[in-house]
C-alpha cells in the first residue's frame, strides 16, 4: 500500500505539542452534536455522509513517528474504506456526557462520526481532531454532505 508522507505544518506541530503534553485529554477534539430532522432518509444520509468522507483522503492522515523520533502525517493512499450506520439508542440526551473522548494522537484514525436516532431525535455527531481540520474545512465538509444528500455530485 503507497502512504504518502509529510512534516507537519507549523500549526500541526504546535498542535501536536500540546496533544503529546495533554494525552489522555480532548482538548483538541472539535466535537459537534447536529439534531436533524426526523423525516430525513437516514440512509441516504449514512451514503451522502460516507461519500464526502472517503472522499476527503486528508480526513485519514495519521500521525506516526519517522526514524529519527520526529512526528510526520501518513495519509494511506488508498485508505481502507469507511461506513456509517445508524445507530439506535435509548436517550441521546442521556448520552451527551460520554460521546466525546481523547484521540490516541499517534495512529489512530483522527475523526469520529455517528449517527444516533431515539424516539424523538435523529442527530448526527461529528468529532475531529484539530490537528487534521479547521473550522472552514468542517463548514464545507458539511456542505459537500448536504450536496449529497441532495444527489448533487461532489468534487474530490
Amino acid at each position: 500500500m503507497m502512504k504518502t508522507t509529510a512534516p507537519l505544518s507549523k500549526v500541526q506541530y504546535g498542535l501536536y505539542v500540546e496533544c503529546v503534553a495533554h494525552q489522555g485529554e480532548a482538548c483538541y477534539n472539535l466535537p459537534y452534536l447536529y439534531t436533524l430532522d426526523n423525516t430525513l432518509d437516514v440512509l441516504r444520509l449514512c451514503k451522502a455522509v460516507e461519500t464526502v468522507v472517503n472522499g476527503r483522503t486528508t480526513l485519514f492522515t495519521r500521525i506516526e513517528l519517522n526514524e529519527e523520533g520526529e512526528p510526520m502525517q501518513v495519509v494511506d493512499d488508498e485508505h481502507e474504506s469507511w461506513a456509517l450506520q445508524v445507530e439506535d439508542v435509548n436517550d441521546i440526551e442521556a448520552m451527551k456526557g460520554q460521546l466525546v473522548e481523547p484521540f490516541n494522537i499517534y495512529g489512530d484514525r483522527l475523526f469520529r462520526f455517528r449517527l444516533l436516532r431515539d424516539a424523538q431525535h435523529l442527530c448526527l455527531f461529528i468529532d475531529y481532531h484539530h490537528i487534521i481540520i479547521d473550522g472552514t474545512s468542517m463548514k464545507l465538509m458539511l456542505n459537500d454532505i448536504d450536496k449529497a444528500y441532495q444527489g448533487v455530485e461532489i468534487e474530490k
